[in-house]
Formats: structure tokens, sequence, C-alpha cells
């Protein structure tokens, strides 16, 4: 599947991703007076969004061919369990039905996912050139482990050879190039391991290649969610920006194994020892993160803040909150801390005998938190459910170390200046810690490598800004869906 709506371009022949509104506010601004408008601005003392202005309008053509995307393996296995629920919930046999007729070829996913797999130790270059982003957080994981074959679920249904091939048709990975995204991958897992548990595959499915890729990226994000995302979010949350809503992700998937496994045998083995990994990742790091991150109100309850609306200051420089995506928040911990600590008991849930009084206290005051406030006008309720993978300046891809520069013809070229017309920059194979090193200590296109991450609301130049999408109705969905799960609490 992909994330905007295709029309078919008859001039090339190809399905392209059309999102219409964000191509026709570019389009727009073809004929808008801006340098009036900034100056204006400029006058009015708001030089920060005239600043803001001028950035966005100079990467107007950079956003949009990064609409023209591929099929993603984010947006197919999150439809696959929508396939899965649907099919498993009593009274929906008519939509399942509806669902089943529009995607009858599911196999078809597991020969992609075994085509397009990252496949870091490959001599394939098909295969094991990623983003130079996702290896500069990724090669930690790769050293810790020790892993000579790894294999991981990758963003875009797609390869370096296919994007160089089918860019001038509008089909093609932003930047040319794959990455592995933490979220992604939980999304991707979570469908795999809903369909399989389901029945819309069949164990003789999982092969020993889907077997291996999907060990492969548990591994991973049990890695990146117990290790802090590698100290950089920024990059290993590619598209996903909150870190609450990868675990709450992660924690669905927790949730349907162990609840399959208090009735019946897993259909794999390996999956016993999936489920034991994420429930010692869970409830233990995972859950001292969340814990750690609570914070009281003053009439008793707890809420969760990320960063929407927190990087603001006042005429003396004090910091301002307006914490834009805390109602989002809090109902993510909560949904996260239930599925951590509760098993499915017929038609209620349970916590789990060794659940912390401290986890106990946390949901039932955070439940009362989001009841108080939910519903006022004080609290927006927004969020950065998704985004583009530059957050700002620092987290483009051309600063990191890449040893695969490429016009889209094939020439290589190095990376003392930016090449004129369209290229790739990848990072191709494995390097030792050691040399891996020597290459972040070089500067890349000019710029230092940039090794800690500053928070998405960097203070200084306001040139850390990056596009996210919003959805207030989703705020409201997780709501509801934290009251309704804690209501079953027994």
């Amino acid at each position: 599947m992909t994330f905007w709506p295709q029309l078919y371009n008859d001039t090339v022949k190809k399905w392209q991703s059309t999102p219409e509104n964000l191509l026709q506010l570019f389009q727009l601004s073809d004929k808008f007076p801006v340098k009036s408008v900034e100056e204006l601005l400029k006058l009015m003392g708001l030089g920060d969004i005239a600043t803001v202005m001028d950035h966005l309008l100079h990467e107007k053509d950079m956003f949009a061919a990064a609409f023209h995307i591929p099929p993603d393996f984010d947006d197919t296995f999150v439809n696959i369990g929508l396939g899965s629920l649907l099919k498993e919930i009593p009274g929906y046999s008519d939509l399942f039905a509806k669902w089943q007729s529009t995607n009858s070829n599911l196999t078809s996913v597991l020969h992609a996912l075994k085509r397009y797999a990252y496949r870091p130790h490959s001599n394939n270059t098909r295969v094991n050139t990623i983003d130079p982003r996702t290896y500069f957080y990724l090669h930690k994981f790769l050293a810790a482990t020790n892993k000579t074959d790894a294999a991981f679920v990758p963003t875009w249904i797609q390869n370096v050879d296919e994007a160089m091939a089918l860019s001038d048709k509008g089909v093609a990975m932003p930047f040319f190039v794959n990455n592995v995204d933490v979220t992604v991958a939980a999304n991707t897992v979570n469908g795999l391991t809903s369909a399989l548990l389901s029945g819309l595959f069949k164990p003789s499915d999982f092969d020993s290649d889907i077997q291996h890729i999907y060990k492969d990226t548990v591994d991973l994000i049990i890695y990146e969610i117990t290790g802090n995302f590698s100290s950089r979010r920024d990059l290993a949350l590619t598209y996903y920006p909150s870190k609450l809503e990868c675990f709450w992700f992660t924690s669905r998937t927790l949730t349907i194994l162990r609840d399959f496994y208090k009735k019946a045998p897993l259909p794999l083995k390996m999956l016993e020892d999936v489920l034991q990994k994420l429930e010692g990742a869970m409830r233990n790091k995972v859950t001292a993160d969340i814990l750690q991150e609570a914070i009281k109100s003053a009439d008793g309850g707890i809420y969760f803040d990320d960063f929407l609306g927190d990087g603001d200051f006042d005429i003396k420089g004090n910091a301002i909150k307006y914490a834009e995506d805390r109602l989002f928040t809090t109902s993510m911990a909560v949904n996260t801390l239930i599925n951590i600590w509760t098993s499915t008991e017929g038609d209620t849930l349970a916590f789990l005998n060794n659940t912390p009084s401290s986890v106990n206290e946390t949901i039932q005051q955070s439940v009362k938190w989001l009841n108080d406030n939910i519903l006022g006008t004080h609290l927006k309720p927004w969020n950065a459910f998704f985004s583009g993978s530059g957050k700002g300046q620092a987290s483009l891809p051309f600063w990191y170390p890449a040893n695969r520069k490429e016009y889209l013809n094939g020439t290589s070229f190095n990376d003392d200046m930016f090449p004129d017309g369209l290229f790739l920059v990848g990072f191709e194979g494995t390097l030792s810690d050691e040399q891996y090193n020597i290459l972040l200590s070089q500067r890349h296109f000019g710029e230092k490598t940039p090794i800690d991450f500053p928070g998405f609301n960097p203070r200084g130049s306001p040139t850390g800004f990056f596009p996210f999408w919003s959805s207030d109705a989703y705020t409201y969905s997780t709501t509801m869906l934290a009251f309704a799960k804690y209501l079953k609490i027994k």
C-alpha cells in the first residue's frame, strides 16, 4: 500500500502517489508575494517566521519530490493488522469480507519483504545500501550483537536500483535510498504477528527467511526501545517522532502474543522467545522510562509531555510550555502501561500478579487527568504522529558518513561539494567501529557529522523546523481506548 492516493500518469505510464492538497499548496506559493510578506513580518518583529518561510520555500522542490513515493511496509502491514482485527471481532464479518475482497494476495507482501529486506552483511548492493542516518544509529546495534547475517524490515518497498530507474517516472524513495525506522518495524512486526495468530497467514508461510527477518527486527526494536534509541531518537524514529507512540505500537504485539499463549501454543516456536524478550524489555526498561517521565499535576493527576508547543520563550528568555501534545502523549502512556501490565480474562482485563504499585497508581492518576482535561479548551489535542524524515538541518542525510555516492546513472562522485542534478548518498555494507569512527571525524559535504540530538526544539536560529502530521481524532480515539481499557480492569 501507499501513503498517498495514486493517480495514473499517462505520460510516463505509471501510477504516482499524489497528495493533491499538498501539491496545490506548493503551487500556490508560485503566485504568492513572498518577499513582500517576509519584509512585512520583519517590520512587525516576526523575523523568525520570515526565516522559516524562506527556508520552506527554498526546500519546496525537495518536499514536492518526496510526495511521489513508492509503496511502503508501514501502510501495508497496518492494513494487514486491520484485516486481522476485523477477522477476529464478532459482528464484523461483513466488513472483513469487504476487506478480504480487496486484499486477496496477502503472501505477496512476504515475497516483497524477502526481496527488499535490508541486509547490511550481504555482498549484493541492491540490499546492502541504506540511508547514512540509519547506519549511524544502527551500527551500534550491529556491533553490540555481533550479527553477521542481519536482515531488517525497511520502510520502502523499493531498492536503490529501482529508485534510480523510476525517478524520472515519479516513483522513488526520498533521497533514492531506503531506511530503517524503528516504529515502522514495530508496525510491521505487529502486522505479521496478528496475521499469523488470526489465520490470515499460515505457519508454513513463515519460511526460514521470513522468521530470520522477523527475529532480527524484533531484536533491533528491543535494543532501541531499551537503549534510548541509540541517543538519536530523531534518526531511529525516522517518521514517527513520538517515542511513546513507538512504545505503544510495540506493546500491542506483546499483548496479542501473551493473550494467544494463555489459550494455546504459539504457532511458531520462535514466537515463545520473542514473547519472553518483549516481556522483559517492556516490563523493565520501557516501564521505567515511562514512569520517569510522569509529571504530577496540582490536582493529584499525572500527565506526560513530549515536545509540541514547548519551544517558545517569553520576552525575558524564559521557556514557555504550551503542551500541545500533552493529551496525546498521556493517552499513549496509559495505553502502553495497560498493555504491558494486564492480561485478558474473558471480557475483562486483570493486572499481572507482579504489577508494581507505581504502575497501578500512574495508570489511575493519568486516567483521572485525561478525564478532567480531554474535553477542555485550554489544551490542544494535537500530536506529531507522523513526520518527514528530516528534523531540521542536523538530521539531513548528507552530513553522515557515506561510502556510496552516485548520480542516478551510476557514476560515482566525491562529497567535497554538492553535485548538480539528482544523486544518492548511501552507506553500503558494514564497517568496524574503528573504521566508522574515522569517517565520523571527517567532514561530509563540508560539514561535521551531528553526533548529538539537540531535541526537537533546539534553541537558536529557527532552522530546526520539520513537517509533521497531526490528528485531533487520533488523540480523542486513543484517549477513548485508554478509558475503555481502564474500565475493563477488574
